[in-house]
């Protein structure tokens, strides 16, 4: 599965990773053109493997993004993806993940993987340049 926290600007990006055949789970950014925020929700919540996972693109200044993703959400979920800030974040607060891939594009490329095992849900950012 892939996860998407917005930004993706134009469909065709959208249409180009579900053309890997892999199941997409997507958010609009607020960079996505108007056809996207018609079809994209603005949140996302997924349970996998007994897990709640929340998808926001996110919205403001770096300073305080967690807090506003949080907020966004009425549970309290085991781990909360966004992006906005285009900054990787991998970090456990209060015993949930919040995790910012960052962007494929521009200084400091990098995207993430998430792993589930025994429960636990943990991130990797890697680094493209």
């Amino acid at each position: 599965m892939m996860v998407a926290g917005g930004d993706f600007i134009t469909s065709e990006v959208l249409e180009y990773l579900n053309s890997f055949g892999k199941e997409v789970q997507a958010v609009f950014g607020n960079m996505d053109e108007p056809l996207l925020k018609e079809t994209l929700p603005e949140t996302l919540e997924l349970k996998i493997e007994g897990l709640n996972i929340g998808i926001y693109h996110g919205n403001g200044p770096p300073q305080g993004i967690e807090e506003r993703v949080k907020a966004k959400f009425k549970d309290i979920m085991d781990a909360y993806i966004f992006g906005h800030t285009h900054y990787p974040i991998n970090e456990v607060i209060e015993h949930s993940l919040y995790f910012n891939p960052g962007t494929v594009t521009g200084y400091k490329a990098s995207l993430g993987f998430l792993y589930i095992e025994f429960k636990k849900i943990y991130g990797e950012i890697i680094y493209l340049n």
